[in-house]
């Protein structure tokens, strides 16, 4: 083993006890070749199953650089401008926003400065199309003016992989397939969590229960596919990194030109409020963090690091590379909302270029820790309960279908003498607060009445950032 990998097996294990981590895979590349790959702790605890590099993990928003690898593409081909308002190819597409709506290009939708918030719940445990996605997006409320603000953002990447298929008919899981994945010899490789469940060597998403390591379910992106939708491996995603390595090019075959990476590459605007690499991370040897196409982008120890983390239910990766170092790394574990692959990723950069060690498992908990405490203080005082408070109507009176044009239908119902909801397939119990104000997972749903004293909405605050969202009752009743 090389001097720089003395140790690693330890110090490796005990970080994955730290951060209470069933199971991590690495790969490092170094001049376009693999210098280091190894599988660490379970991909399946309950059965023993060791993780291997070539365990597929899922990938979360580090796929989001195929989708501007694919865009980056048809822009050598002519068949796209960065530039160019997204009307021009979707001439139905709308924003709430008229100005943002005529505006608004390529460019704009994979940097984050659409004005729109996350607005997650639009799509999230919903089995809802990509394309009713988009026609949604004409009612989603901006939090800020459209290129005003950076804000990260899943929909737009929705819109930038439709872009795919309504210039080239084919579908963004079929174009990734065929012009990336393939010639990149990711074979492994699903851009479906379904599909990968089918495969020999998968890794099962865990969690935390009561401070302690729990399997919990599978997330399903196919409806955000090119905003998440990655299942891969250490070793396959070690081609990822070769080919930007090589500016475009891996084992001879050229998949973008170099001035497209060049432009990939290159940071378009500052990333307010982004994580630097899975926290706000403080210190003197991290830059401010910029956002490329795809890509995060700020100097570690004097040196360019291009990256993007990636989270879904039961995962997080970091994929990460110095173009002027010739040298990048995955880090990928099966532990949700985890800061681990950044851990390693950046004491494994240290060891490679020689350099002093920081404690950097310690320095991000500190910061994580001290991050949850301004969120706590933060938050807006929570409403006194009126003591004795009744409901206007009986729980019947509240049931029945309501409607938003952006987020969909959601339903009421009562069950064992408490309301309710159901939205995208998830059930959320709604005990009574006071009068018509009802707790919904710590969130406050309020029912409200017409002028005939029937209850006719629901307002629920799902995307923190705007007003609540109003659904409007569509059926009586039950």
């Amino acid at each position: 083993m090389k001097p720089q990998f003395e140790g690693i097996d330890s110090f490796i294990a005990e970080k994955m006890a730290d951060w209470s981590v069933p199971g991590l895979a690495i790969a490092i590349v170094k001049d376009k070749e693999i210098i280091f790959s190894q599988g660490y702790g379970f991909r399946d605890v309950k059965n023993g199953l060791k993780v291997t590099p070539s365990t597929l993990f899922g990938l979360g928003s580090v796929t989001k650089a195929l989708t501007t690898m694919c865009l980056g593409i048809l822009v050598d081909e002519g068949k796209l401008d960065w530039d160019t308002p997204v009307r021009s190819c979707l001439p139905d597409f709308k924003l709430l926003d008229p100005f943002a709506t005529e505006r608004i290009t390529p460019r704009d939708l994979v940097v984050h400065v659409s004005g729109l918030p996350r607005h997650d719940m639009v799509w999230l445990n919903s089995d809802i199309t990509q394309e009713e996605i988009i026609k949604r997006m004409a009612y989603l409320e901006p939090s800020y003016d459209f290129r005003s603000r950076y804000q990260y953002q899943n929909l737009t990447y929705v819109v930038a992989g439709f872009l795919i298929k309504q210039i080239t008919g084919c579908s963004w899981n079929q174009f990734v397939r065929e012009r990336i994945l393939d010639v990149l010899e990711m074979k492994s490789s699903t851009l479906s969590v379904k599909e990968s469940q089918q495969t020999a060597d998968f890794a099962l998403p865990y969690g935390l229960e009561n401070g302690n390591i729990a399997e919990t379910n599978f997330l399903v992106l196919d409806n955000v596919g090119p905003a998440g939708g990655l299942n891969s491996s250490a070793l396959e995603l070690a081609n990822w990194i070769t080919l930007h390595l090589g500016k475009g090019e891996y084992k001879g075959k050229r998949i973008i030109s170099e001035a497209g990476m060049t432009a990939i590459h290159t940071p378009h605007v500052v990333a307010h409020g982004m994580p630097g690499l899975g926290v706000t991370i403080q210190h003197d040897e991290l830059s401010y963090v910029n956002y490329g196409l795809g890509w995060l982008i700020q100097t570690f120890r004097g040196r360019n690091l291009i990256y993007h983390t990636g989270n879904s239910n039961g995962f997080s990766a970091l994929v990460s590379f110095m173009p002027q170092e010739k040298l990048g790394m995955v880090v990928l574990c099966n532990q949700q909302l985890c800061d681990l692959p950044t851990v390693i990723s950046l004491s494994l950069y240290e060891r490679l270029l020689g350099i002093e060690q920081a404690d950097w498992s310690s320095l991000i908990k500190q910061q994580i820790e001290q991050y949850m405490q301004e969120i706590e203080t933060g938050q807006l005082t929570a409403p006194e309960k009126i003591a004795d408070a009744p409901m206007s109507h009986p729980l019947q009176a509240y049931t029945g279908q309501y409607q938003n044009p952006g987020y969909g239908t959601l339903s009421v119902s009562v069950n064992n003498e408490q309301l309710v909801v159901t939205f995208n397939t998830v059930e959320y119990p709604l005990d009574h607060f006071h009068y018509d104000t009802f707790d919904m997972q710590g969130a406050k749903a309020l029912f409200s009445a017409n002028v005939s004293g029937a209850i006719d909405t629901i307002s629920i605050p799902l995307e923190p950032s705007v007003k609540n969202i109003v659904f409007t009752r569509v059926s009586d009743p039950a």
